[in-house]
């Protein structure tokens, strides 16, 4: 998973959660990623994980920069089919 923000935090990160479905499982929580003050890109180092036909993905954005928040998030997945 990587997540790139146009217009980068200042006075605090940005936090986001990769969840999967309801996330109502603290399992279902697949990444946790932060993009600190100042940058604007972060890529999990985390091993992949295997989802099931019907599964879907949420992001949440659980915080932001306190001066600036940041702008234009794009999160991209690589993933790959085992079909």
């Amino acid at each position: 998973v990587q997540a790139v923000l146009k217009e980068n935090p200042i006075g605090g990160k940005v936090n986001l959660a990769i969840v999967k479905n309801l996330g109502s499982d603290l399992s279902d929580t697949l990444f946790t990623l932060d993009i600190f003050p100042n940058d604007n890109i972060v890529i999990s180092n985390t091993s992949a994980v295997t989802l099931q036909a019907g599964d879907y993905i949420r992001v949440d954005i659980l915080q932001v920069g306190s001066t600036t928040q940041g702008s234009d998030l794009t999160v991209s997945f690589k993933y790959r089919s085992i079909f």
